[in-house]
């Protein structure tokens, strides 16, 4: 699922842009992600809105609460900071298994 509402509501500007500029997105949410922020408030109230859409219906309260945890934790993985250090990782991995 967080495949699915990433960038859900993206406004055409950089997390970073929408820092610099106080843009409202950024305000709203303190400045601390808040494309992904967006991405996942946005998606939810669609759903709230949209039983017909909620792909959580039927899910018990734990299993739905687990379900929008997992959402939140997941969101911040594709911001500047985070990717630059999946790619460093990867690239130790990779210079590992190259000398093996």
């Amino acid at each position: 699922m967080p495949q699915i509402i990433h960038d859900h509501g993206h406004p055409g500007l950089t997390g970073d842009f929408l820092v610099a500029t106080s843009h409202p997105l950024a305000l709203r949410y303190n400045d601390r992600s808040p494309l992904e922020s967006h991405h996942a408030a946005s998606a939810f109230e669609l759903l709230a809105a949209r039983p017909d859409l909620d792909i959580t219906e039927g899910m018990a309260r734990e299993q739905r609460a687990a379900f929008r945890k997992q959402v939140r934790c997941t969101r911040p993985l594709n911001t500047p900071a985070t990717t630059s250090t999946r790619c460093k990782l990867l690239k130790a991995v990779a210079l590992r298994a190259a000398r093996r």
